[in-house]
């Protein structure tokens, strides 16, 4: 008996000793597709000169690669960006140039307000479109917003913090009713005549999107997305009783230059709870978190983008 406690503890302590030492989970997808991933080749940063204090956590959901983590900008030069080695991005999941995919942020422990969208504060992390293995940092700035940042994402010596999610070459869903879906976005309310890029899958019941709306000349007229036939929301699968729940996140980009609008920039995508072929957007402004946005609010002026990721249980993925 007092064997088996013994070894039952060392089991314990090596767990432990792993948990606290790793920055990697390693089983990937295990529970869902049954494979394990060890993601020993992950990535390094350009543009951000020598880092200090690289901590990451990164782990592979079904065909995603999702990481969260810290970094120490050195001497910046150069255009900053996430850079993998192995990996690389398949342009059919992805929703063409300007698809946000993570955010990041001036991580400072003071009083100050320092999270808000602006040069060497906050900002978003996007695909460029043609790049398919590297990532890239912009800000708003007065001239265009989705611009690769360059001499430094934040102040020398400064923390960046950030989180994102990318799609995988090679990777797939896995899980009951996993499949890869042709499904085609085109109401859009709000933004004037406009065209929706997108490309969706269903994994586990959800239909998981990224589109990205090339819009007219937006109105002041709530924002919504309509949801194509047959894949409308199964409010059996969301929380019972709740007259909004969030699906997922956008980014507006104003003007043929991309910059990213001051007050409806970024923002929730949620549902009322009772229209299943419906999405709405909103932002916190006021005391209303969850007021519907207007399509002005996000975009100024034609020919802006709204950048768009979401997911939701779907009746045409079960």
């Amino acid at each position: 008996m007092i064997k088996i406690l013994l070894l039952a503890l060392s089991v314990i302590l090596a767990t432990n000793s792993f948990a606290a030492t790793s920055n990697i989970l390693n089983v990937g997808n295990a529970g869902m597709n049954g494979t394990d991933v060890a993601l020993t080749s992950q990535f390094t940063f350009s543009g951000l000169g020598t880092v200090s204090s690289d901590n990451k956590y990164c782990r592979r959901v079904g065909d995603k690669f999702e990481c969260e983590g810290t970094v120490v900008q050195g001497t910046a030069a150069g255009t900053a960006s996430i850079d993998f080695s192995s990996y690389t991005f398949p342009s059919a999941k992805m929703a063409g140039a300007n698809q946000v995919v993570g955010y990041w942020w001036r991580a400072i422990d003071s009083a100050t307000n320092d999270l808000y969208v602006s040069a060497g504060r906050a900002g978003v992390i996007f695909y460029d479109g043609s790049d398919t293995n590297s990532l890239f940092f912009a800000y708003q700035t007065s001239t265009g917003g989705l611009i690769k940042i360059t001499g430094g994402v934040v102040n020398n010596t400064n923390t960046i913090a950030y989180k994102f999610s990318v799609p995988i070459t090679g990777w797939t869903t896995g899980g009951n009713g996993s499949s890869y879906q042709t499904i085609t976005f085109t109401g859009s309310a709000g933004f004037g005549t406009n065209t929706i890029d997108d490309a969706s899958y269903c994994a586990n019941g959800n239909l998981h999107v990224k589109a990205v709306i090339n819009a007219g000349t937006p109105a002041a007229s709530s924002a919504t997305l309509t949801i194509p036939s047959g894949y409308e929301i199964d409010f059996t699968k969301l929380p019972a009783g709740s007259s909004v729940v969030q699906l997922g996140d956008y980014t507006g980009l104003s003007s043929t230059t991309y910059t990213m609008n001051t007050l409806g920039v970024t923002g929730k995508i949620y549902t009322n709870g009772s229209t299943n072929n419906v999405l709405y957007m909103s932002y916190q402004w006021g005391s209303s978190a969850f007021t519907t946005a207007n399509g002005s609010d996000i975009v100024v002026g034609a020919g802006g983008k709204v950048s768009l990721t979401f997911d939701y249980p779907s009746v045409g993925c079960n």
